[in-house]
């Protein structure tokens, strides 16, 4: 393992979300700054609105999701804010039949932005306390990943994965 950076330069806290973007590492997290970026030489703040739990790579614009419900975007030169989802906390963010698509806490809510929060699909899949930790799309399928205990989208009973295909 080497650490990325000087003594006295590493991290401080815990970091949640890693991403290759623009030629550099993206890192976020209870980092001081919550984003930073790894230049090669050291690390540089992005900022960020609170505890970073997850981010995702469309193109050349970084969407991070945080801790307290929100999501923005970094396009390179500035951050810019979507605003509050009607999640609590924001674990996946992924782009899902053209739309950013947003989960996490509590994992019966699933937001897409229109723009504007919006519920993907208006009917609960999984149980309030369940957690979407991840997400990916498959043959058309979005497929989500987590503490689920509920009933899972394609209505087999499979625990603590799901996926939707539009219907």
């Amino acid at each position: 393992v080497q650490y990325c950076g000087a003594p006295g330069a590493r991290l401080v806290g815990a970091v949640y979300a890693l991403a290759s973007h623009g030629g550099e590492v993206d890192a976020g997290g209870d980092v001081p700054g919550y984003l930073v970026r790894w230049d090669g030489a050291q690390w540089v703040q992005i900022g960020a609105s609170g505890t970073v739990r997850c981010v995702h790579v469309a193109g050349t614009i970084l969407y991070i999701g945080y801790d307290n419900g929100s999501v923005s975007y970094w396009d390179g030169l500035s951050l810019h804010g979507y605003g509050q989802s009607e999640l609590w906390s924001v674990r996946s963010l992924i782009h899902y039949d053209g739309k950013l698509v947003a989960a996490g806490y509590p994992a019966d809510l699933i937001c897409v932005w229109n723009p504007g929060w919006d519920y993907l699909y208006p009917t609960s899949f999984f149980d309030a306390p369940d957690t979407i930790h991840d997400m990916a799309v498959f043959l058309d399928r979005l497929y989500v990943g987590g503490d689920l205990y509920g009933r899972s989208w394609d209505y087999q009973d499979v625990d603590n994965m799901g996926y939707w295909d539009g219907t």
